[in-house]
């Protein structure tokens, strides 16, 4: 059987914009906001089954990222059925004898965790600049050092001061360090 998916991201109405040819049902999910989740996404895995075939418009509908479309593809072929994306003519088929769609996934996976190392080293470098700037100075803190030593001087104990503020034993004692 034959399912389509469509995204629709903030600003975008006509399913024109995705043709998709004739399929048994499509599964349309509409960004609201970056946390938006993809409920349609979930049903089209739950139906699909052995030898289904997935039709996308594109890759970028398909996940946010690189790690997020691995992740998604990887739903579908363990499903046992295939993935096809029309804009790039990539087809990755779960049943595959040469298995072409194993080596795409790995280069995926691959590209995904090359991002996910270039954002985590840039970012490393952004606050090592800001800090030799000194315009880094690290997370604002949430408990006031001695608002947790008053509580400790009334209770005497780190559980029920940790209880009382909503923190942990452990924060307690690296406050009352300071």
């Amino acid at each position: 059987m034959k399912f389509g998916y469509r995204k629709f991201f903030l600003g975008e109405t006509s399913s024109d914009q995705q043709p998709l040819e004739s399929v048994a049902q499509i599964f349309e999910d509409r960004v609201k906001n970056s946390k938006s989740d993809n409920p349609e996404f979930e049903d089209l895995i739950k139906f699909s089954s052995y030898g289904d075939k997935v039709l996308v418009q594109s890759m970028d509908r398909l996940g946010r990222d690189v790690r997020d479309l691995t992740k998604n593809i990887s739903l579908i072929l363990s499903k046992g059925a295939s993935v096809h994306f029309i804009n790039e003519n990539v087809n990755l088929t779960a049943i595959d004898d040469h298995n072409h769609s194993n080596e795409a996934l790995n280069l995926l996976t691959s590209l995904a965790n090359f991002e996910n190392a270039v954002v985590k080293r840039r970012q490393a470098e952004g606050i090592l600049k800001a800090k030799m700037l000194n315009k880094y100075s690290g997370r604002k803190p949430q408990l006031d050092h001695n608002k947790v030593k008053k509580e400790f001087s009334k209770t005497g104990k780190a559980s029920l001061v940790a209880k009382n503020l909503g923190i942990s034993r452990m924060s307690v004692y690296r406050l009352l360090k300071k």
